[in-house]
């Protein structure tokens, strides 16, 4: 196996003409099959989308092309499938094409951080990535479906650490006082995992229908995706799994992040973005509609 240079990596990316930031460059050019949501603390809401290939950015409602992968397989963010957003605004992405997680800014190219990578294929050490996290501490969560693990990746990039084992990990979240939560579609579907990679069962049995992502707020509740339910659950501490939100406009929601003071919710199927409130009010963004 022969390792390239991180500096040699995001050179290449330059080569190939991926630009992040760019605005949508035709009327063709539309919010696709929106996987995964994300909010900055500046109120940027990115999307990835499976089918573009690539991320959007959407200010004010509208949509622009953040960054544009290649529908090339094998290629940088040709497969994202989770996001995250730091504290300056950096974008985190999973890419199951090519195994890794990339650092994105608005001024340069996707830069890889899961260490080494291939140089014959590009590739990086992880398997499927499904969530990312982050810590006080800048530290990088990501759940592996393939490797049924949850690593550890140094904030400035570096070889990945399997941090926590259990079965098909998908989505995770990082409470405020650095509470690390897990989702599956196993027997116990909700983990919380200890600072010494321990995992521990939060939610009995089965209650979801089919699990996607979760969200913890600052009392510690936890909610969660359900695509074939058509909802969002909640689960309050010491307390059973509820249905907390629904709307006929769901197919198939797959991911919650936080938005200000409300949530985040990003549905593909039905092509919109809805902004829940504290007290289930909501905003939906129709994403169908052409920038």
């Amino acid at each position: 196996m022969r390792l390239i240079p991180l500096a040699l990596v995001a050179c290449s990316l330059v080569s190939t003409g991926f630009r992040p930031g760019s605005p949508s460059a035709s009327g063709a050019d539309s919010v696709q099959y929106p996987l995964a949501v994300a909010v900055s603390p500046q109120g940027d809401v990115f999307l990835a989308d499976r089918n573009l290939p690539g991320i959007w950015r959407l200010r004010d409602g509208v949509p622009e092309i953040f960054f544009r992968g290649d529908k090339k397989f094998r290629t940088p963010l040709n497969a994202v499938r989770c996001l995250a957003v730091e504290l300056d605004g950096s974008v985190l992405a999973g890419d199951s094409a090519t195994r890794q997680v990339y650092r994105l800014k608005a001024d340069g190219p996707p830069v890889p951080l899961a260490l080494p990578v291939d140089g014959p294929s590009g590739l990086g050490p992880l398997g499927i990535p499904m969530g990312i996290a982050i810590n006080s501490k800048r530290e990088i969560f990501v759940s592996d479906l393939e490797f049924h693990c949850v690593w550890m990746i140094p904030p400035e990039g570096g070889p990945p650490r399997k941090f926590a084992e259990f079965q098909a990990p998908i989505g995770l979240a990082c409470g405020k006082d650095d509470t690390l939560l897990a989702v599956s579609r196993v027997e116990g579907p909700v983990r919380r995992i200890r600072g010494d990679g321990q995992v521990e069962t939060v939610v009995e049995g089965r209650p979801f229908e089919f699990p996607h992502n979760l969200a913890i707020d600052d009392d510690g509740a936890i909610y969660v995706v359900d695509g074939y339910k058509k909802a969002v659950w909640r689960i309050a501490a010491g307390k059973p799994p509820e249905v907390w939100f629904t709307h006929d406009r769901f197919v198939n929601p797959v991911d919650i992040k936080r938005w200000g003071d409300a949530w985040a919710v990003i549905d593909p199927r039905a092509k919109a973005l809805f902004r829940v409130g504290a007290d289930r009010s909501v905003e939906i963004t129709d994403l169908a509609k052409r920038p």
